[in-house]
């Protein structure tokens, strides 16, 4: 890789994270330097026009996620179609949950 990050896995090559971190519905790349002190985003620079929720309002890209960084490193996928001639998806129903207190 350029930019003076590398990957992680050989065998697989993959950056640390690939996922809407930011929130303006396209995915960022987050990479680690060799030397493992710093974190390098990469994003675009160009506008968009396009306004829709944040990908990770999508509870189905939201989970794709989560499993990323702790199983199968895979692409997060939408719940939702997402490309040329669209409508604009609603808002996942993301809620927090209240874990019981303990004894």
């Amino acid at each position: 890789m350029e930019h003076g990050v590398v990957s992680n896995n050989g065998s697989k090559a993959n950056p640390c994270l690939c996922a809407d971190i930011l929130g303006d519905w396209r995915e960022e790349l987050i990479a680690r330097t060799k030397d493992n002190k710093e974190l390098r985003i990469f994003t675009t620079p160009i506008p968009t026009t396009h306004r829709i929720p944040t990908l990770v309002h999508d509870p189905i890209y939201r989970l794709g996620v989560a499993w990323k960084n702790v199983a199968y490193n895979v692409p997060a996928h939408t719940g939702f179609y997402l490309g040329h001639e669209m409508g604009v998806p609603g808002w996942g129903k993301i809620r927090t949950v209240r874990w019981p207190e303990g004894p």
